[in-house]
Parts: structure tokens; C-alpha cells; sequence
């Protein structure tokens, strides 16, 4: 077993055979099960950043993307997985050389005012993260003094000329692409904008810039990227895209399900009947919410809260994740949508009629045998997409 370190003691990683004991900014250790070469993917992603700073003439950035269906702890590889291994690759050489870590959650953003307040209020997200670390650059001052009508402009120009090295983690990146005009309706018109702004700062900025986003919504994402101008090139396949699987071997969920329970000071023993109910699931990261849903909801039977859970946030946040996406479906299309979580159905996903959705659908799916369909694999997930109606009109 091997040990790395930095001199920074916020930041280490324990390595294990797909298990890493991980602890960040000075947070309670904890275990984290790799389900699905994830932190493989990661490291390699910072070994290709390294490797195109020692290249002469490189100028495109190679940004990595976190995919996966809702709860699927997309968040937490952005926020807490990446910085602990940045901090620690090569015996923290990413430290050596003074990168920063900068979180942007765009949850927030007004999406009913228009792309200039929208690209402002991005501005001043960028403005309030390099004071809070003290981080001053010319850069820096430039977006802080610029002019307000000139948003897309100012934006564009800072991270093209950034001069330190950035983790940029970017959480909830759907919403900037969802702009909406007074009466509700998107405006394709804004969005076809976010898009093209989109790819010149996540492709074409500094290589100082160090992009890793992920979302919510990451089905309705993965369209956009499909619908992306290529102009010489096609951003889906200048990426590195980490997928978090649905599905977890039981192994590794049944040692999440003990780690949990005894950091709580309760009974992990096969006879205890929450621990049988939580062993149902199929997914840690599933596991590690719902586990929390029950500790928050003391007394409180677990049979009816995982009902809750999956009726309840599942459904909703499945319906919030696909909604955007279906709004360009036609209703036959719905239909054939909705064999995703029929194990014996099934969809040919070439029939959604979106590059981008079906990359996102991939690794998430298995084939129905003898056909060309495809469901999705992780039986929580697909009950979440039957119960938020995924066919409805």
C-alpha cells in the first residue's frame, strides 16, 4: 500500500484497490468506494494536462466532463474527488506550480433576464471567488472593472488570458443554457449564444484553464454538446468524460452500507432490518441518500422511506433532469423514450435523434438481447423514469 502526501495536510490520499481513504480541507476521513474507474479516469485526465503543458504549440484545452444519472454523486467527484487528487498527483506537483481551485455552482443564475445579466452574474461569481483567496492579476482586475454591456466579451477575454494555473469545477453547468423569454418559453435564440460561448471557454481558453463540470441535468447537457457548432471540430470527442454507473457491485455497496452504520454507532449485522432494506439498493452513492433521508427521519419506518424516496425525490428530479431534453422530443419519440426502463423493451437510442443523448446514454445502458435496444441498467433509476412519466404527452 502506497502513500502520497503534500506538505499541505488538508489534502491526502490513501490508496487501496479501488478503495481510497480520502480527506479534504480538513474534512472527517472517510472511504470512498471507486464503483467505476473513476479516480483512474481523473488521474489521467491530470497526466494530459501535465503533458500538454510540456508541448509546444497545443492550444486546445481537453476538458473532463462527470456524467451519470441524479444522485449518482456526480457532485461530490467534482467537489471533493478532484481537488484531493489534483492536490496529490506527482507528489503534488499541481501545488508546486500554484494552481487554484475555483467552485462555481450556476444554480442561481437568472435565466429570465437575459444573456447579459445571466454572463454579469457569472462575472461576479468569478470576481467574489478572487477576492475571498486574495487572488489578484491584472486578469482579475480586468473583469472586476468591465464594462457591463461587454459581459460576453469581459468573460471570454479573462479566461483566455488567465495567468495561473485554475481548476475551474463548474456544478450545475445546464442552467446557463436554459434562458427563458418573458412568457416562459426558452429562447433558442440566447441558447444557441450560451452555446457557442460555451465551447470557445471550455476548448479554446488558456491552457491555464483546468475545466471539470458536471450538473444536474447532465442528459439535457450532453444534447447541447451534440448541438454544438464544430468548426473545425466536434467538442464530443475532445473530452474526457467520466460516467458514474448506475449500477454498483454488491460488494462495494454492502461495504459503504457498513462503513455508514458504523460511523453512525448503529448495528451493521445481517439480521438488522434496516441494514436488509438498504442492501436493496443497487447503487452507494443511492445508498449514501437515502441512508441520510432515514438518519434525518429518526423512528420513522425505512420501507416507507425509501418509497419517499423514490416516488418523491427520484421521480421529480428524474422529470427535472429529462424535461428539457422531451421539450424537443415529438411524442412518438416520448414513447420509444420510455423503453429505457422496461429491462425487456427497451430503446434503440438511435431514434432520439441526438448524438450527444446517446453518448450520455451509453455506458448507462444494457442491450435487451436480440435487439438493438437498449434499457437502463440500475433498477431505482429506471422505476424513477416510470414514475415521472417519462412517455407523457
Amino acid at each position: 500500500m502506497a502513500t502520497k502526501a503534500n506538505t499541505d495536510a488538508q489534502h491526502r490520499i490513501l490508496e487501496q484497490p479501488a478503495n481510497y481513504n480520502l480527506t479534504y480541507r480538513g474534512a472527517k476521513p472517510d472511504i470512498f468506494h471507486d464503483p467505476g474507474n473513476i479516480v483512474p479516469l481523473v488521474r489521467y485526465w491530470l497526466g494530459h494536462i501535465l503533458e500538454q503543458w510540456s508541448q509546444a504549440g497545443v492550444h486546445k484545452v481537453v476538458p473532463l466532463y462527470i456524467a451519470g444519472p441524479i444522485k449518482s454523486g456526480k457532485s461530490f467527484v467534482l467537489q471533493s474527488i478532484i481537488p484531493a487528487l489534483a492536490a496529490t498527483y506527482e507528489d503534488g506537483i499541481f501545488i508546486e506550480k500554484g494552481a487554484l481551485v475555483m467552485h462555481l455552482n450556476l444554480l442561481d443564475l437568472s435565466i429570465t433576464e437575459g444573456v447579459d445579466v445571466m454572463l454579469n452574474e457569472i462575472c461576479d461569481l468569478i470576481v467574489q471567488w478572487a477576492r475571498a483567496i486574495g487572488f489578484e492579476s491584472w486578469a482579475v482586475h480586468n473583469l472586476a472593472t468591465r464594462d457591463r454591456a461587454a459581459s460576453k466579451a469581459a468573460l471570454r477575454g479573462f479566461f483566455k488570458k488567465l495567468d495561473r494555473h485554475v481548476f475551474i469545477l463548474i456544478d450545475e453547468v445546464q442552467r446557463p443554457l436554459l434562458p427563458k423569454l418573458p412568457s416562459g418559453a426558452l429562447d433558442t435564440s440566447s441558447q444557441e449564444s450560451m452555446r457557442v460561448l460555451m465551447k470557445l471557454l471550455f476548448y479554446e481558453s488558456s491552457l491555464n484553464c483546468l475545466w471539470a463540470v458536471t450538473g444536474s441535468s447532465t442528459a439535457f447537457f450532453w444534447v447541447q454538446l451534440g448541438l454544438m457548432p464544430r468548426n473545425g471540430y466536434t467538442p464530443l470527442g475532445h473530452n474526457i468524460t467520466v460516467s458514474m454507473p448506475p449500477v454498483h457491485e454488491k460488494e462495494a455497496v454492502t461495504q459503504v452500507l457498513k462503513r455508514l452504520l458504523h460511523n453512525a454507532g448503529m448495528e451493521s449485522s445481517p439480521g438488522n432490518p434496516p441494514y436488509q432494506q438498504l442492501l436493496k439498493f443497487d447503487n452507494s452513492a443511492l445508498l449514501s441518500y437515502a441512508f441520510r433521508q432515514c438518519r434525518t427521519w429518526p423512528g420513522k419506518d425505512m420501507a416507507y422511506v425509501l418509497i419517499d424516496l423514490l416516488l418523491d425525490k427520484l421521480a421529480s428530479e428524474s422529470l427535472a433532469d429529462w424535461g428539457a431534453v422531451l421539450e424537443g422530443f415529438t411524442v412518438e419519440q416520448r414513447q420509444l423514450a420510455a423503453g429505457l426502463y422496461n429491462g425487456h423493451k427497451g430503446c434503440d437510442l438511435s431514434v432520439l435523434g441526438s448524438v450527444g443523448l446517446m453518448k450520455f446514454l451509453e455506458p448507462m445502458t444494457a442491450p435487451v438481447t436480440g435487439t438493438n435496444a437498449q434499457y437502463l441498467t440500475g433498477v431505482y433509476y429506471r422505476e424513477a423514469l416510470g414514475v415521472s412519466r417519462l412517455a407523457s404527452d
